[in-house]
This record gives C-alpha cells, structure tokens and sequence, in this order.
C-alpha cells in the first residue's frame, strides 16, 4: 500500500492525514484505503499521464475531492553540464540543528504570501501551513548523511538574503533541491540562480550524478531559471486532497 500515515502532518493540523504517491491509477485500491482507514484527509499524487482516470475519485464514498495542484520535476545530470561561477559574493553557513532557529524568520518571510497544495483545502489552518515550512526546512538539518540546509548570507554586510535546504542519497547518486528562497527585499538581484549553481557544485564535487527538484506548474519563473542551469522536465503529477465528508461539512458549515 503506498499510503501511509503521515504523523508530522496530522501533529501540526490536529487531524489523520494520510499521504501517498502513485506511479500508476488504481480506484480500487483507494476505495479500499477509504472504506477501511480512519481518515480525515489523504493528500494523494497520480501521474498526469493517468489523468483521464482521475474522474473516479468523486465516486468514492462519504468523501470530498479536492484537485489541489500539479505538480512538475526536473532532473539535470550534474557530471555532464557547465556550472556557471556565482556572480555575487555570498556566504553558504550549514545549519544543523544546534542553530536551526536562524531559519524561523527567513522562512516565515519567503513564504508567507506562496501558496502550496494544503491552500486549495478549507479544511486546513493557514497558520500551521507556514509553520510546516519551517518544519520541513528544520527536517534537512538534522543529520549530515541524508540533508543540507544553508543560510545564506551577502559577503559584505553578512545580511542573510536566502536559505536552501536539500535532500540527498549517496546510494542512489540522486540530490534533491527540497525548499529555498531569497529573502524579498533581495529578489531580481541574481541570487536565486546563485545558490542553484553552488548547490550544483556542491553536490558534484561529491560525485552525485543526478540533481532533481520539483514545482507547482504555475511557477513558470522559477522553471524558466532551472532550464538556464542544465534541467530538463522530467514527470508531473496531480495531487488531490480527500475530505471525510463528515470533516468537510463540519468545517464549511461552522
């Protein structure tokens, strides 16, 4: 079964969410997830090439379909592209959990007018979607095997000015460009492109082969930027939010 309970998200909302991800469409095994889990919400993913399938979740029983986003990865292979050098002096300070608190303002700020997928859902407080930004940025600085976090700091008044945090897997050679941002008043100066290119050479100096990272489709900008630094669309998925309709009609109708 590919869903499973997500403990970090039904803490933060004070619900039993359920998340997955599919390569495939199945309504059969989602039916049997709805008719025998204790759910309040399943956040669930299926390939846009199954889209045509996707109508069959509205006949899921006692349940309230939400299409919250979609969803589009890139992939570059890190060993066969030209990394351009930085063009502003910055400093890259890793954070580890001993000082992960300099992330809470940096984060709250960059994020505090993006919209993800939990904003298509009613259901879910505003306040503690941002405070899981903050938790998933914290989540990378927690041990240096499998997660990097950097703050990210102009060279010259040592104003902080973005972060970026990283998933990566030596086994598999793969990194991931998790969560990242330029602080506003910082924007149009280059940055963003910046730490895109030392993450690159970060992670290729340390012979990962493959670096992915994943958007919302509707962030044309930020797609644009990955394409200028070697990545190329890879797949895209659909995500839906499952409402118990007993959840759904307490809340809309309070």
């Amino acid at each position: 079964m590919n869903i499973s309970y997500s403990e970090l998200e039904s803490k933060r909302f004070g619900m039993n969410i359920y998340r997955g991800q599919y390569d495939v469409f199945s309504i059969n095994e989602i039916e049997h997830i709805v008719d025998n889990v204790d759910y309040d919400i399943i956040i669930v993913r299926y390939p846009t090439s199954t889209i045509y399938e996707h109508y069959r979740l509205n006949n899921l029983k006692k349940s309230k379909i939400i299409h919250a986003d979609s969803l589009v990865y890139y992939s570059a292979p890190l060993q066969e592209i030209n990394i351009l050098p930085l063009r502003n002096n910055l400093i890259f300070e890793t954070i580890g959990s001993a000082n992960d608190s300099l992330l809470d303002h940096v984060v709250e700020t960059i994020f505090s007018g993006y919209q993800n997928h939990y904003y298509a859902n009613p259901c879910l407080s505003r306040s503690a979607i941002i405070e899981g930004y903050l938790e998933w940025a914290k989540s990378f600085t927690k041990t240096d095997d499998e997660g990097v976090t950097w703050l990210i700091k102009d060279g010259i008044t040592l104003e902080t000015v973005a972060f970026l945090a990283c998933y990566f897997n030596k086994e598999n050679s793969v990194c991931d460009l998790k969560l990242g941002g330029v602080m506003p008043s910082f924007s149009g100066k280059g940055i963003y492109a910046d730490f895109v290119r030392y993450a690159q050479n970060y992670f290729k100096n340390r012979n990962i082969k493959t670096m992915i990272t994943s958007t919302q489709l509707q962030n044309i900008a930020v797609q644009r930027a990955w394409q200028k630094h070697g990545f190329r669309f890879d797949k895209s998925y659909e995500t839906y939010h499952i409402v118990n309709e007993e959840l759904w009609n307490r809340i809309m109708n309070s």
